[in-house]
């Protein structure tokens, strides 16, 4: 009897060591799910020489960036397109162009990606356009505050990258915060969302680029 017990004992243990390994295993992959959905994080520098098929697009973002008939002194340029087509690339070639960096008084590059926080968008234009080590612990009036401080008065261009949220109001609260730049500053937003792309546009219509031939 006791040797029918240590048996039965032994096949427990065995079943319960695989079911330990068996869990461990679906954590290890939805580990991977996870860390394969992560975005990586844009940045503004490109090898314009390495860039191939895009200077028509480029010469008409560049053109939307300058034109001076748009009434609003800060107007929005939505860019939209599928995943793969080049938004980050052509954004970062109007921001390094000659023309715009010449015709604007401060550049700020943010990469916003999926999550779509108030106040970490501001701080990311706070650090894009000031000074990288602001402090990260103040409240929302004081960054407020910090942030129109930094772009009132001034023309400027500032690229939200890689747009995803649809909540209107949500957009409409930042936007009220970046209204105060000089005549002739604009917003341009890379987005796969043709609802982001309306949601965020003013006088301008999105800009759709297409596939390369």
């Amino acid at each position: 009897m006791s040797r029918r017990i240590r048996e039965i004992k032994k096949k427990l243990d065995d079943v319960a060591a695989d079911r330990s390994k068996f869990q461990l295993d679906v954590r290890s992959e939805k580990s991977q799910i996870v860390a394969r959905g992560v975005r990586e994080e844009t940045h503004s520098f490109v090898r314009e020489e390495q860039v191939i098929g895009r200077e028509k697009d480029r010469l008409a973002i560049v053109e939307l960036l300058l034109e001076d008939q748009f009434e609003e002194n800060v107007s929005v340029i939505p860019v939209v397109g599928m995943g793969g087509l080049g938004k980050t690339t052509l954004a970062q070639l109007a921001f390094n162009d000659e023309k715009v960096q010449n015709h604007l008084e401060l550049k700020v590059w943010v990469c916003v990606s999926d999550v779509f926080e108030m106040k970490q968008v501001l701080q990311q234009i706070i650090k894009s356009a000031a000074n990288p080590k602001s402090p990260g612990d103040l409240q929302m009036d004081q960054m407020q505050k910090q942030l129109r401080s930094e772009l009132n008065g001034k023309r400027y261009l500032l690229i939200l990258d890689d747009v995803w949220n649809v909540d209107r109001e949500k957009w409409l609260r930042l936007k009220d915060l970046l209204l105060g730049g000089k005549e002739g500053s604009r917003i341009m937003v890379t987005t796969r969302s043709k609802m982001v792309a309306e949601i965020t546009r003013t006088e301008a219509e999105a800009y759709h680029l297409g596939i390369l031939d």
